[in-house]
Order: C-alpha cells, then structure tokens, then sequence
C-alpha cells in the first residue's frame, strides 16, 4: 500500500477520474498486503494474492476471514462500485463526479463529509476523497495490527522434534483425553 504522503501528492496531480482510480488501486494494494500480513509466510499468500486476484476477490477474502471492520468493508466495496462503473463502463469519460450513480454511490459510503444538501461535483468528489482517505486509514491500522500479530511457523528445529516424538506425543494427548472423559458406570 503506498504511503499516505505519497498518495496525498500523487491525488493532486491527478484528474478526478484519475483520482478515484488511484484510490481503488491503493485500496487494492492494501487488501493484498493485509491478507498477506495475516499468513504464517509469503509463499502461503500468494495463491490467494497473485496478480489475478481482483480488487473484489481481495475484498471478499478479508471480509470471510474477519480481517477487516464491517465499516471498513463496506467502504472499500462501495469504492470498488465506483472503480468497476468508471473502468469498465462508459461512465469513465469526463468528471465522474457529475453522474448521478456515481453520486449516488459515493452517498453511501461510510466516513463521508455532511456538506450542504447541493451536492456539487466538486463536493461529492470531496465527500468520497475523504471517506476514501478514512477507509485507508483504517485499512493501514488494521495491516499493521496484522504484522504485529502474525502467527510464527515452527522452526525446522521444532518440526523435526515433533516428527521424531510424534508417537509419545500423540500417547500423552489421548492418555489426557481419556482421562478427561466421565468414567463409565
């Protein structure tokens, strides 16, 4: 996921089309490194990260596994919404800010800016600049969260130990199961 700074200068620099693109594929960014983050290796992630997996599909896997606030889903499937409608419809021609489903959609997204009834393109790319920023925001806390609580693969060391005490360690496992089952009477 780019860094909030280099977004932040990259999104001035772009058209408003350009801008909600921008946000999509960061957001993009963001899914596949927090999956990423929760797996025990890279090599584990990979299937469910490669370059086919769509924004969607990314989307789809954190939300299943709980990786993500409801909130925060639901933003960033509302700003896939967006992404889809402007890439690979019609709609992608001139300011998407001034078309109606694009308005419509961005009205829902959570985190967004209460401005005057009006609702200008200017303001409706402003509300969805800033619930997009917050939905970032929050997905970066959440890679972070993941990184620090990644689960640890064994050593090979300690695999090897198992391997070879495999028998008396599945002798002690059902000695304490059955000890813990009610005497029959």
């Amino acid at each position: 996921m780019p860094d909030a700074q280099e977004l932040f200068k990259a999104l001035a620099h772009e058209s408003p089309r350009g801008q909600l693109l921008l946000i999509a594929i960061s957001c993009e960014a963001g899914l596949s490194d927090l999956i990423a983050a929760t797996t025990v290796s890279a090599d584990l992630a990979a299937p469910l990260i490669d370059q086919r997996s769509s924004f969607g599909a990314l989307l789809s896997i954190a939300r299943a596994f709980g990786l993500l606030p409801t909130n925060v889903g639901d933003a960033l499937h509302e700003i896939n919404r967006l992404r889809n409608m402007i890439a690979h419809t019609s709609l992608g021609i001139g300011d998407p800010f001034e078309i109606d489903t694009v308005r419509d959609t961005v009205l829902r997204l959570p985190f967004r800016l209460e401005l005057a009834p009006t609702k200008t393109p200017k303001e409706v790319r402003e509300i969805f600049l800033h619930a997009s920023l917050e939905a970032l925001a929050h997905l970066s806390v959440a890679i972070k969260t993941a990184r620090r609580r990644r689960p640890k693969a064994p050593s090979p060391e300690v695999l090897n130990l198992l391997h070879k005490n495999r028998k008396e360690i599945l002798r002690v496992v059902v000695e304490t199961l059955k000890s813990e089952l009610p005497a029959e009477e």
